[in-house]
């Protein structure tokens, strides 16, 4: 049976629903017009979106069992599942339970190659004979995620053929197609298109764009929540994805192997003739985490088991190799051979790689490569990303080109045609891998191998360039490695060099050169010709670089015994291990030195004197770097310098044992040498690659700034040269200068107690201490700042200076933070509160709370009109003009944990800071007393600022106790340990003539409840206005995050009151922190912005630095004063007096920033909106009006069910360590607590209580509709999806909505469209212009119920987080509450036709001219269901498309009267004119006088609290605002006239609107 068409037949196991029963019953019922707009499901065209072109593309997938071997190991699923073409079926069965076996094939001449014919996959890995095949070789190859293509403009027809025993299905995640019959779920009231067991369904998608597009199963999403373990339930973990490649028009795909014709494969030959103009390679990797792997594999040397994480079903983990266990010659390749990505020198590659982990994110990189974050732009380019489920990113590798490059004049198709082996033409094997430290050695890890030899298995592609023929008597790679091999071990030459680690390139040790054998210098040249570092291609060559800057880094341990000491409590790694300068020398391009800088941070490390960062050396575009890496470690701890992104020889400097290239570590008492090119400004990082699975979190990471062309590199403090440091002033020759200060995030932080010896955290994770976070080797943890309130744990004034780094300006000085985060797993990451990032071409939002993690580099431009912003500042409470921000990650546990500093603008000049060159210093200057009286650590310092620089803050005197940092004296001064004051004024930093938008708000506590299943946070803290907190606490109206509205160019006003219980009880199971400890909480409140302009010292919401207190007391309430520079979109607002006790209890809003002009309308009444959360705006400038829903997901909060605290939302799993534990705290403290979705869930269990069916748990005819926010729009309608992540944890949101695309980035060309969005952490919100509008992009009837939801599946799905957008063809078409239609396309709809309107038309005025009445009994304006009534004047009713172009407004002020309900016109006696008789719900009637009275009452309406409300609060055109009962009077039972007689009479119920003519 297929499910693709209506389901006229009663399920059979569905179950009556008894709760929302507006579909209660539905399971039984066909579908209807009662739930959709037609009857027909058939792929209906709408004419405007239909594809231009293109063909059908027709696959039969099937899904099907298989034992999945992910190694030559013997690491296996033997429940595995996937995705497989009928025609690879027989093979992929043959395959199924056989280890890959050709990890030796490249070296090993025994091994056979054998094509394939091309259907069949691509014959990589092969397996022993099977018994049933003759002895022939198995081909495992063939057992790989299912990718399969089409053009662009194509139709897409799957026939998919469920094997398994449950139902399963294919959701595609970023592709058009018809909800009601290809979705593959059963969402809302849609037909469930999953397939039984044993069926078969047909799905078609429209290839309408270019890209990756992930498709998964939709059956099986529960993990913890299904009655059955999760390698059981979940298909996804069990191997049930893939995608479909997009490829431009008149693009066509061959096979890698042959040549052929290709049906499927993640390696591919794309010919673009009409695109990119070339031929390439695309490889797609996809990163997931499988379940159910046998045998259980455990950490080297220990009894702990290893998660195993893998990329395209294989995966090689650290317990399963050797040490060096990249390495092919002892371990083989990767997958047994089938994780090898093969290509030749010079051939252009294109990645695409794909989040397929059903919990957590991974970050993708691949070494010695980069590519542009949008493709064919000025974009940054990177060469690391972070991915979630169902992200999916294409990477056409490039050189480095266009500005801040060496080929500024480049073409994006130039720098992609360069090619594999980059610029200098590299052969050898590259790493690619999750970047997350334990990720990579629990599997997560593949080879691209670039061969300079032509290989019998590998087409040549015509960039393919300089290989070795097999008539050529020059060897090709690694033979002359194998060579190497034997001569090293004295081997014969017919001895095979397998088993044996290779040696270092040749002349690579300063200490211990190995010279070239004969076959070296047959590749290589002559030994003398051979350059240290770059054997085989040296990257110093194209174009010739400007000098050579040679670096000579000593890793080593600290002489401190303390290791470093990370903050003012003692907090210390003793174990810790570092990099640091001991030498720099300048040299012209032939190697002559010019100059020698001997640097003495080695020799005061070694002598126990300096408490270092992190290393931070420096080269501009152009510079060659070469790296002398000295190991001053013990035996057993051999260490490297790899480098990302820049140029370098493969086999030379990568510093990594990959695959079958050389060995390139240094080892202890040796000196190695590398070499890089600069040839591209930016952040890069650099890192140990041989122990820092184990040890890298002790401090092995650094950072490489590439700064502009001829840059001079400047102290900020003693205006010097210098060559390392975090800080620096940059001058360019031919830009302005600018400030730099280098950030290196870390967590896995190794700390101990200073009093106690003990770890700071007793956790452990993947076999390690799971230690806590810090920036640049410190961190400023709130619960070391916790002898005052709560409020003050960010104040200088209370505490003294954050331990983490300070940086340093001017006003008008630029900035530019560059951001890595060096070491471990978690994800973090970054804002600056209080000053804008430059947007660089992108959204303002893009660079809000940017997600990080391991291994990413970012750079953020601050510009001059943003640390000098055009209005006057207030002084600080020390009357000093000095204002701080607080920058650091958004995260609870990171801000916990203390990941955050301080950035501090002077608006006068002060002795320790050099002013920018090129730039006058202030006018005005602050003396050394004034800076003592203030706090500021300089004037205390043991060594002058000035003259020391920097590291001044670095360096022990003799004196110092080397248990704490060397400045903590300095910054915990006599001047210190106060509570700053609140300021007399909020600051004005809105223009004069800027609409002022003023908002009372109240912060409270209340009960949220999430869902009617009984989960729900009793301690709640919410934002509310003033006129609605009463009805939230009686229950009369919905507890929501506060959701405000303003517009761009509009000053906000907030008048924020606490009114919060005295001393609140705080004695229940908070989600704990990554380090727990005691903490009392605060009764101060606050409401901090992120992306909009205020004064720091006066509306901040926190308290910070030297800056005034802009908390909150009980029973107090503050001002602050913002203002909206641009259209930005959604700006989180977040309670920062107190944020580690409140953000997790709901403490935290949104204020949307519309267009200028704009009017927010309510989607439901179509009247001006305060706080809807789903609105109309109407945007007054002739763009397109549209439907807007805001959202704000939230995790890690508390939610207890109230009947059975014990009945946890999501139950704790067979992987949770401590299931006894409060529900709100199980498993990991990054994972504790539960998510919701504008504080409302719908999680998995509740739902299975009443049907236990997977693949209809989002079915509303089954459980009914999910409590969680159903958002609604009109087919085609335009949409605005405002997406933000509230609180609280690191994972970050993967936010997809079903059969709906949008640009990744908002309105640039070239942005990728996508359906899923992975990088939703606290503090981000993104806008989704849905394109297409409601419906979506394809020809499908645009008419159904579309899912919302996080992808990650565990303990977040499963939670709750998901919803529905309904989508319906007419305003009254929905099961519920309709809609009013969009302004603009409101003349599609009469007004006596839209829903929940009483319509009267008739002569109010007296004028002689028809007017309007229109009563909206549903308007929740004054109060809840109080109602309104409308008067428009002049106006034919046709003219009428919103509510907010009314002449008069007349608002109800009492819950439920509903006014408005009834509304007729009675005819004044001896007058043309009527009055308006208004009855509400209860019968009542009231008469507003007409004629003359109704056109005094427009001119002089009286002045209300809620007239005022409406005015102060919105930007409504309504000429005239009154209460209703100011003005009505009661009915007197007079029936001649005057108001007081019958007239004709209209109601509504509340779906459809009615008219009458008087």
């Amino acid at each position: 049976m297929s499910s693709n068409s209506d389901d006229t037949d009663t399920p059979t196991d569905v179950a009556p629903v008894e709760r929302r029963t507006f579909v209660q019953g539905l399971g039984v019922l066909p579908l209807s017009t009662t739930l959709f707009d037609g009857d027909d499901d058939s792929q209906t065209a709408r004419s405007q979106n239909r594809p231009n072109g293109g063909r059908t593309r027709q696959f039969t997938v099937h899904a099907v069992e298989v034992d999945i071997f992910y190694n030559r190991f013997g690491l296996h699923q033997p429940n595995g599942v996937m995705y497989v073409l009928e025609e690879n079926l027989d093979a992929v069965r043959a395959a199924s339970g056989v280890a890959p076996d050709d990890g030796f094939s490249l070296v090993d001449e025994e091994t056979e190659t054998t094509q394939t014919d091309s259907n069949s996959g691509q014959g990589r890995g092969r397996g022993p004979p099977d018994d049933d095949a003759d002895g022939d070789e198995v081909d495992t190859s063939v057992i790989e995620p299912l990718v399969i293509r089409a053009n662009e403009g194509d139709t897409i027809q799957i026939r998919f053929v469920n094997h398994l025993d449950r139902h399963a299905s294919m959701h595609q995640t970023a592709l058009p197609y018809n909800v009601r019959t290809s979705d593959g779920m059963a969402v809302g009231l849609n037909p469930d298109t999953t397939a039984p067991p044993g069926d078969t369904v047909q799905y078609r998608w429209e290839a309408t764009h270019t890209g990756t597009h992930f498709f998964y199963d939709g059956a099986n999403q529960a993990v913890d929540s299904a009655d059955e373990p999760p390698q059981e339930a979940n298909l996804l973990s069990r191997g049930l994805f893939g995608a479909i490649v997009v490829e431009p028009e008149g693009a066509t795909w061959t096979d890698p192997e042959t040549g052929g014709e290709l049906r499927s494969g993640t390696r591919a030959v794309i010919h673009d003739p009409d695109g990119l103009g070339t031929t390439y390679r695309e490889f797609v990797p996809f990163y997931h985490t499988p379940e159910g792997m046998k045998p259980e594999v455990f950490w080297p040397d220990s009894d702990e088991p290893q998660t195993i994480h893998a990329i395209n079903y294989r995966a090689d983990p650290l317990g399963q190799r050797d040490d060096e266990f990249y390495n092919s010659w002892t371990n083989g390749d990767p997958g047994g051979g089938d994780n090898v990505f093969e290509t030749y020198k010079g051939d252009p590659v294109k990645y695409t790689f794909v989040g397929a982990s059903l919990e957590e994110n991974h970050v993708h990189h691949l070494h010695q490569s980069r590519w542009k974050e949008v493709p064919r732009t000025a974009s940054d380019t990177i060469d690391a990303q972070t991915i979630g489920l169902g992200d999916t990113y294409d990477a056409y590798l490039v050189a480095g080109h266009g500005p801040g490059t060496l080929r500024p004049g480049t073409s994006f198709e130039d720098a992609f045609e360069v090619g594999a082996g980059y610029v200098h033409q590299s052969a050898g094997d590259v790493l690619f891998h999750c970047h997350l430290f334990p990720h990579y050695a629990e599997g997560m890890w593949a080879i691209m191998r670039i061969h300079d030899e032509v290989q019998p298995d590998l087409v040549p592609l015509p960039n393919s360039s300089g290989l070795v023929g097999p008539d050529d008597d020059t060897p090709g790679y690694p033979e002359f490695v194998a060579d190497a091999i034997r001569d090293v071990y004295d081997l014969g030459p017919d001895e095979s060099p397998i088993g044996n680690l290779p040696p270092k390139p040749p002349l690579s040790s300063v200490d211990n050169p190995r010279q070239p054998t004969d076959v070296e210098e047959q590749v290589f040249g002559p030994a003398e010709d051979i350059v240290p570092g770059a054997p085989y291609a040296d990257p110093c060559t194209s174009p010739e670089p400007e000098r050579i800057v040679e670096y000579t880094i000593v890793v080593t341990r600290p002489g401190n015994e303390n290791g470093i000491v990370y903050n003012d409590s003692g907090d210390y790694d003793p174990e810790a291990l570092v990099y640091v300068l001991d030498r720099v020398q300048i040299k012209d391009p032939d190697g002559t030195v010019q100059e020698t800088i001997d640097v003495d941070d080695a020799d005061l490390l070694r002598n126990g004197d300096l408490n270092p960062e992190p290393l931070f050396v420096r080269a501009n575009v152009g510079d060659c770097v070469e790296v002398r890496l000295q190991n001053e470690l013990e035996e057993g701890f051999p260490t490297s310098v790899h480098p990302h992104f820049v140029g370098f020889d493969q086999l030379g400097s990568e510093s990594v044992t990959t695959g079958f290239n050389y060995e390139q570590s240094t080892d202890p008492g040796d000196t190695m040498q590398y070499r890089w090119y600069a040839d591209e400004e930016g952040a890069i990082f650099f890192h140990d690659h041989i122990i820092g699975v184990s040890e890298g979190m002790h401090g092995l990471f650094c950072g490489l700034i590439v700064e502009p062309k001829g840059s001079e590199w400047l102290d900020p403090y003693s205006g010097d040269p210098l060559y390392s440091g975090a800080q620096a002033i940059i001058d360019p020759p031919e830009s302005e200068a600018f400030r730099e200060q280098a950030l290196h995030y870390h967590d896995f932080a190794q700390l101990r107690d200073g009093d106690t010896g003990e770890f700071v955290n007793p956790d452990e994770e993947h076999n390690q201490n799971a230690g806590t976070m810090a920036i640049n080797y410190r961190n400023s943890p709130f619960y070391h700042r916790d002898d005052e309130d709560p409020a003050y744990v960010h104040s200088s004034k209370t505490h003294g200076d954050p331990e983490t780094p300070v940086l340093e300006a001017y006003a008008g000085d630029p900035l530019r933070l560059r951001l890595f985060q060096g070491s471990y797993e978690e994800q973090h990451n970054f804002g600056l509160q209080g000053l804008q990032f430059d947007p660089e071409g992108f959204a303002q939002q893009d660079s809000v709370s940017q997600v990080i993690g391991t291994s990413e580099a970012f750079t953020f431009r601050v510009s001059s009109s943003e640390t000098d912003p055009g209005f006057d500042h207030i002084t600080n409470p020390d009357g000093l003009p000095v204002r701080d921000y607080r920058y650091g990650s958004n995260t609870i546990d990171d801000m916990w944990t203390g990941m955050w500093g301080l950035a501090r603008v002077w608006d006068a000049q002060v002795d320790h800071l050099q002013t920018l060159p090129g730039q006058d210093a202030p006018s005005e200057s602050i003396s050394e007393a004034q800076l003592e009286a203030m706090g500021h650590p300089a004037p205390f310092a043991d060594f002058d600022w000035a003259a020391e620089g920097q590291r001044a803050k670095l360096r022990y005197a003799s004196d110092d106790d080397r248990a704490f940092p060397p400045d903590r004296d300095a910054r915990q001064n006599g001047s210190i340990g106060e509570i700053p004051p609140a300021p007399d004024d909020a600051g004005d930093p809105c223009p004069d003539d800027a609409p002022v938008r003023s908002f009372d708000v109240t912060a409270f506590q209340v009960d949220i409840p999430y869902n009617d299943y009984g989960d729900h946070d009793e301690y709640g803290v919410v934002f509310a206005l003033d006129r609605y907190v009463d009805e939230i606490k009686n229950g009369e109206r919905p507890v929501e995050p506060l959701t405000l509205h303003a517009n761009d160019g509009d000053c906000i006003e907030i008048n924020l009151t606490n009114d919060l219980p005295e001393d609140p009880n705080d004695d229940h199971p908070h989600p704990k922190m990554r380090v727990s400890q005691d903490w009392d909480r605060s009764e101060r409140i606050s409401l901090h912005p992120l992306l909009l302009d205020y004064d720091v010292n006066g509306s901040n919401g926190s308290t910070v630095g030297f800056n005034y207190d802009t908390t909150v007391d009980r029973g107090e309430t503050v001002t602050y004063r913002w203002f909206a520079s641009g259209e930005v979109g959604t700006s989180i607002l977040w309670d920062m007096a107190d944020i580690r006790s409140t953000r997790h209890h709901g403490a935290f809003g949104q204020l949307v920033i519309e267009p200028r002009d704009s009017v927010t309308l309510d989607n439901r009444t179509g009247e001006v909106s305060v706080t809807s959360a789903a609105s109309m705006i109407d945007t007054g400038n002739g763009e397109p009006d549209f439907r807007e829903n805001a959202l704000i997901f939230a995790d890690g909060q508390f939610i207890l069910n109230r009947d059975d605290p014990d009945d946890c939302v999501v139950p704790p799993g067979p992987d949770i360590e401590n299931p006894d534990a409060p529900c709100t705290q199980l498993g990991d403290t990054e994972d504790q607590g539960y998510g919701g979705v504008n504080y409302r869930s719908e999680p998995f269990v509740r739902r299975f209580e009443n049907n236990d069916a997977q693949h209809l748990v989002y079915s509303s005819r089954v459980h009914g509709d999910p409590n969680t926010p159903i958002w609604k729009a009109l087919t085609d309608d335009p949409v605005r999806f405002r997406v933000a992540s509230g609180a609280d944890k690191a994972r970050a949101v993967a936010f997809h909505l079903a059969d709906h695309q949008w640009q990744r980035f908002q309105g640039v060309d070239e942005s990728p469209v996508i359906g899923v969005d992975g990088q939703l952490s606290p503090g981000k919100a993104e806008t989704f212009s849905l394109l297409g509008g409601a419906g979506g992009l394809g020809s499908g009837s645009g008419n159904g119920d579309y899912i919302y939801q996080e992808t990650k599946q565990r303990r977040r799905l499963e939670a709750g987080l998901w919803g529905i957008f309904r989508v319906r063809q007419q305003p009254d078409r929905f099961p519920d509450e309709a809609i009013q239609p969009l302004p603009d396309r409101a003349g599609n709809v009469p007004l006596s036709g839209r829903p929940g309107y009483v319509v009267q038309v008739g002569d109010v005025t007296g004028t002689g001219q028809q007017d309007v009445v229109v009563g909206v009994p549903e308007s929740e304006i004054g109060a809840v269901n109080a109602g309104a009534v409308y008067v428009f004047t002049d106006t034919n009713p046709s003219e009428v498309t919103n509510l907010a172009d009314a002449t008069l407004q007349l608002l109800g002020t009492t819950t439920g009267e509903r006014v408005g309900s009834v509304v007729r016109l009675q005819p004044r006696q001896g007058e043309s004119a009527s009055d308006i008789v208004v009855e509400t719900d209860s019968g009542s009637e009231f008469v507003v006088a007409g004629g003359e009275s109704l056109r005094d009452l427009v001119d002089s309406p009286p002045g209300s609290d809620v007239a005022e409300f409406v005015r102060r609060t919105t930007n409504t055109r309504v000429e005239a605002v009154a209460a209703f009962a100011d003005v009505a009077t009661p009915m007197d039972g007079d029936t001649t006239g005057n108001g007081s007689g019958n007239g004709n009479e209209t109601t509504t119920d509340g779906q459809g609107g009615t008219q009458t003519d008087s």
